[in-house]
């Protein structure tokens, strides 16, 4: 009987405690949101971050979280500004799509945001081509669709070569020819989605946050730097070495930047 007595106290603390703390987040909630009506924006990003810490995580924490960081951006000097302000602000509407990805706000700030991102066209790779070509054939294709395209390029370069057989001859050779390449494009997507499916490997995406990210062809700062990115761009992470991350993006761009350099999303 005493054992029982106790129990229910216990429930009935805990029961207050969790309602306090549900109480307390919200009341902060809705003073990050005053701090962000009244144009406070580090104010309230500094009260958005605290509740994230508490583990409070849902699609309207990280959109007023990442609106919060787009204004700052939007509204400071370039002196004033909260260093990867942009880069955040994108990182955050991912994380709230992943909660809301029906949500037409988000996804129109989204657009927004990255729309101020300044790309650099002329950067220059020094990745070596045929690795890049390799990696292209891995990591941007899903599994699903490597098996697809690699089960087209099969079927295509049987025709070509029924086609090779039965042709004339000056002409039956460039099916032969067509179906060779046919075939070397089925196996480096098959063997692509074999590796990748026995690896397991999952999308794993992320957003530098650097205002000028140094992309090094080794992981260390002492390496040449390979090519350069700018706060707000989406990488592709490989694997990790320490304090340092392998990157890939689209193009065969490939290289380690720190891992504070970015957000998972």
């Amino acid at each position: 009987m005493r054992i029982n007595r106790y129990t229910v106290v216990l429930l009935v603390i805990s029961a207050f405690l969790w309602s306090q703390t549900g109480s307390n987040s919200q009341f902060y909630f809705e003073q990050a949101n005053n701090f962000y009506r009244n144009r406070q924006y580090q104010d309230a990003i500094h009260i958005y971050q605290q509740l994230l810490t508490r583990g409070i995580t849902n699609s309207m924490l990280y959109y007023n979280l990442a609106n919060s960081y787009l204004k700052s951006y939007e509204n400071s000097s370039q002196e004033s500004r909260i260093e990867g302000a942009l880069g955040k602000a994108i990182a955050y509407y991912h994380r709230a799509m992943q909660y809301a990805p029906d949500d037409s706000d988000i996804k129109f700030n989204l657009r927004y945001a990255k729309k101020l991102v300044s790309g650099q066209k002329d950067r220059q790779n020094k990745t070596n081509p045929l690795i890049r070509i390799l990696l292209s054939f891995y990591y941007l294709p899903g599994r699903t669709m490597q098996m697809n395209i690699a089960a087209v390029c099969l079927a295509l370069s049987f025709i070509m070569f029924l086609l090779f057989f039965y042709k004339r001859a000056g002409v039956h050779f460039i099916f032969l020819k067509a179906g060779l390449v046919l075939l070397l494009f089925y196996l480096l997507f098959f063997i692509a989605g074999v590796v990748k499916y026995q690896n397991r490997i999952k999308s794993c995406k992320g957003v530098i946050t650097e205002t000028v990210c140094e992309v090094k062809t080794s992981p260390g700062y002492n390496y040449s730097t390979a090519f350069k990115l700018n706060q707000g761009e989406v990488v592709t992470i490989r694997r990790r070495d320490g304090e340092w991350v392998n990157i890939f993006m689209a193009g065969g761009y490939s290289g380690w930047v720190p891992a504070a350099a970015f957000i998972k999303i």
